[in-house]
């Protein structure tokens, strides 16, 4: 715990040097939302992590007055009890503020909708749930032609939607990840199909994925993270000069202490080419484990699942209604789904959440 809030304490003063480096050459405009931005959010992650350790410090404070008879051992389950509930409440305002820090990001995005269960009818509602989101982005002045990807897969008789897909672009003042964040999971659809002879009502299922194209990450090499870095032979099929000269680049980086990166580059005839390429490499490599790093930070709040159980909405077309299970509101379906009106559903999740 000590070490990880030393490394937050030094990721503070390192942005805020560089905030003052920018004031004294008076290029603040250049960088400075970005590292502001990342100062606020380690010092959020700063406050979390103090509160966590003074939390432990209570629990092992407690463990010694009941082992010196200082407590009963009632006294003490009680006492846990109460530092538990605040543990949980920390950790639950700690993924709240950090679902709001996601939101903030100017994200370009995919869109994937996939149907799940109940055959033809979920292949059909998959269609209409994305045509419905096309219209939803007309209201923001999107021109679709560029961002439209529909794969069709073809059944015996008919064509069936393999995966229906969206990728939309950030826009001006517009935050696409913002505007479909909430559509994220499973969709519920109860109404009788248009092939059901027996006026049956089908219960069928849809599922929507909102994926962020992360590519706004600034990598930086930190030269004291790197262990090694030397020329050395090449081998392999490029003639004598890189046979027989150190031509060869590699360069061994610590990336936290227990695992290393080992980048070499040997395909270039001279060594400073090949450093170069080594670097590049290396700062990809960054970029790829930065990304990855993100996109499980997202998913752990997004939770992803594919039961049935999970619906996130119900739509029930006999009833002319939208059942939203996380607000427990109910919305007109012919109002939200015909007339594009998703921003009041999700204004509502977000009264209640945040």
């Amino acid at each position: 715990m000590n070490k990880k809030i030393n490394e937050i304490k030094n990721k503070i003063n390192n942005i805020e040097k560089e905030i003052d480096i920018l004031y004294s050459k008076n290029e603040f405009w250049t960088n400075l939302k970005t590292l502001n931005f990342e100062l606020n959010k380690l010092k959020d992650e700063l406050k979390y992590y103090e509160k966590l350790k003074n939390l432990k410090e209570e629990k092992e404070m407690l463990k010694e007055m009941l082992e010196t008879k200082e407590i009963s051992s009632s006294e003490y389950d009680k006492e846990i009890k109460i530092i538990k509930e605040k543990e949980n409440k920390l950790e639950e305002l700690n993924k709240e503020n950090k679902l709001k820090e996601i939101l903030n990001y100017d994200w370009d995005i995919i869109i994937r909708i996939e149907w799940w269960e109940g055959g033809e009818e979920s292949n059909l509602f998959a269609k209409e749930l994305f045509e419905s989101y096309l219209k939803y982005l007309e209201k923001f002045w999107y021109q679709l032609n560029d961002w439209v990807n529909i794969t069709y897969k073809q059944d015996s008789e008919q064509w069936w939607y393999k995966n229906l897909e969206i990728k939309i672009k950030k826009k001006w003042n517009i935050n696409p990840y913002k505007l479909f964040f909430f559509e994220n999971w499973n969709h519920q659809v109860m109404r009788v199909p248009a092939t059901e002879k027996r006026w049956r009502t089908h219960t069928s299922v849809v599922k929507v994925k909102v994926m962020p194209i992360i590519n706004d990450i600034n990598i930086k090499i930190d030269n004291k993270k790197i262990i090694s870095e030397w020329a050395c032979r090449a081998w392999g099929k490029w003639g004598q000069n890189v046979n027989k000269r150190e031509t060869a680049y590699q360069i061994i980086y610590d990336l936290w202490g227990w695992e290393k990166l080992v980048i070499d580059s040997r395909e270039q005839r001279n060594q400073l080419q090949n450093k170069e390429t080594a670097y590049e490499r290396l700062k990809e490599k960054l970029f790829e484990i930065e990304q990855e790093k993100r996109m499980n930070e997202i998913k752990i709040l997004t939770k992803w699942s594919w039961n049935r159980s999970d619906k996130i909405r119900t739509y029930q077309f006999q009833n002319n209604l939208i059942n939203d299970t996380r607000t427990k509101e109910k919305f007109s379906l012919q109002k939200t789904f015909n007339n594009w009106l998703y921003d009041e559903i999700h204004n509502e999740i977000i009264k209640e959440n945040f």
